[in-house]
């Protein structure tokens, strides 16, 4: 998968955060996904590291997590928020964005081999070409109207401020319906 795919994929994975953790702290977490969409490809820049390998794992995935974790940890004690929650959930948004990540790559005829060392099988759906520009689009547009959606959903909780702005210059304005 490419950028777009990737991108995609995280913001329907976001999507699914936000409406399973709600506040706040739930639309940090559904940003992870999306911000760490592509962290994986990082491989691409390291020298000695193949694509594809020890950064497309699961056991990377779950180092995103406790790294998150530790960031969000070492957050919440300057902030006095409730620590173990924030923890815990920015430790499930970095496993989430790793394991997106690898879900994007899995359908690729190349495939990943996510428990590597462990098991050295690689996994391929084989069901589109990564470079598919279509594939990735749609799965880009997808995650847009996702968000597009929640966003709709949530709109009295969204921005509730604005929201009493424009009705209070609608009736200043006089445009209120009747």
């Amino acid at each position: 998968m490419y950028l777009p795919g990737h991108l995609g994929l995280g913001l329907l994975a976001g999507a699914v955060l936000a409406v399973r953790y709600r506040g706040g702290r739930g639309t940090v977490a559904a940003s992870a996904p999306v911000v760490l969409a592509t962290a994986p490809d990082v491989d691409i820049y390291l020298a000695g590291i193949p694509h594809r390998g020890v950064t497309h794992t699961a056991w990377a995935a779950l180092g995103l997590g406790a790294a998150l974790a530790v960031v969000a940890g070492l957050w919440t004690r300057r902030r006095g928020t409730e620590r173990t929650a924030t923890v815990t959930l920015a430790f499930v948004a970095g496993v989430v964005a790793g394991l997106t990540h690898l879900l994007g790559d899995v359908v690729t005829p190349m495939g990943i081999s996510p428990f590597h060392p462990v098991v050295s099988t690689t996994y391929s759906l084989d069901l589109v070409a990564a470079r598919n520009p279509d594939v990735n689009l749609a799965l880009l547009c997808g995650g847009c109207l996702a968000v597009g959606g929640l966003l709709v959903c949530r709109r009295d909780r969204v921005a509730p401020g604005i929201r009493a702005r424009l009705d209070a210059r609608q009736v200043v304005d006089g445009d209120r319906p009747a």
